[in-house]
This record gives C-alpha cells, sequence and structure tokens, in this order.
C-alpha cells in the first residue's frame, strides 16, 4: 500500500517495485495505482511513500489469474486505509 503526494493533497494506492514477471520484463520499475485520483500527472512532482508490504512479486499464469490477485490487494489495501487513519 502506498501514499501518493500530489500538490499536497493525500491519495492512497498500492504500487509494483519490480520486473513486472507475467510479461517477462527485463527492467525493474515502480507501477503506482492512486485511488480516487482523475488527472494529468506528467510534468508534476510527486511524493509515493511505501506504507505497508502487501506480498512478493510473482509470475502470473496469465492476465486473468493478475486482474484477480490485483482485485484482492486493492482490497486489502483498502481495510487497511480505513482501519489505519
Amino acid at each position: 500500500m502506498t501514499r501518493t503526494i500530489i500538490d499536497s493533497e493525500v491519495y492512497y494506492g498500492i504500487s509494483n517495485i519490480g520486473s513486472r514477471p507475467t510479461f517477462n520484463g527485463k527492467y525493474r520499475l515502480l507501477e503506482n495505482h492512486i485511488f480516487l485520483f482523475s488527472g494529468d500527472l506528467y510534468g508534476k512532482f510527486i511524493n509515493i511513500e511505501i506504507v505497508k508490504f502487501i506480498r512478493e512479486e510473482r509470475k502470473f499464469f496469465n492476465l486473468n489469474e493478475l486482474n484477480h490477485q490485483i482485485k484482492k490487494d486493492k482490497k486489502k489495501a483498502n481495510y487497511w486505509i480505513q482501519h489505519s487513519t
């Protein structure tokens, strides 16, 4: 779970730091999904804070399996957000 600060506003979400093994990625990346945010972030400086570790990165058999796991990760993150703020 992550906390992202954009223009002094705080948003929560989930992030992945890794190589995206399901897609045979070669490089380590940071992917950040911000809950309840819509807008253009190009050209903005943002601060991403790691708040809670959810799970290890792993390779999934297919995209449906990955999407199912992401839904579970979002549900777990939302639970922690509601019970820690």
